[in-house]
């Protein structure tokens, strides 16, 4: 019995669509003219609001961001959990995206038996010495995060 995604032209769709999406934006993370304001710095999570709104939990205000080079970061997630998931996310990989203005962070994950890899895109909206603001247009809410070092 074949499998529901044997069928040659569907496997040809989704490598096309695979190729469209990894291939928008041809920019290379080391030509961005930032990085230095980027890389290796502890950005410590001061502030997040959903929607325009504070969030008031601070369980998310132990959280560090490094980008360690231009291709691995680690986010240290702090001693207070908002939410059991957070233990089980590595850091994997980050780039930039969309001509410098999005970071991905990309995330290996464990769901019990099964892992995956998850990718996150964050706008840039602030970058200087000591801040460093992201915002996610997510399909239910805005977050934006905001970072100091």
């Amino acid at each position: 019995m074949k499998g529901r995604f044997s069928n040659p032209n569907l496997i040809k769709i989704w490598i096309a669509l695979a190729a469209i999406l990894t291939g928008t934006g041809c920019s290379k993370t080391e030509d961005f003219e930032d990085l230095d304001l980027l890389l290796n710095k502890e950005w410590q999570l001061a502030e997040v609001a959903r929607d325009g709104n504070p969030v008031n939990d601070t369980c998310h205000l132990d959280d560090v961001l490094v980008f360690e080079n231009t291709e691995d970061f680690d986010y240290r997630v702090g001693s207070s959990l908002c939410d059991e998931s957070e233990a089980q996310r590595t850091p994997s990989s980050w780039k930039m995206r969309e001509k410098f203005t999005v970071i991905r962070l990309d995330y290996k994950v464990r769901f019990g038996a099964s892992r995956a890899t998850i990718s996150e895109y964050w706008e840039i909206q602030e970058l200087t010495e000591n801040t460093l603001v992201l915002r996610d247009d997510g399909t239910k809410n805005v977050i934006t995060k905001r970072f100091v070092n």
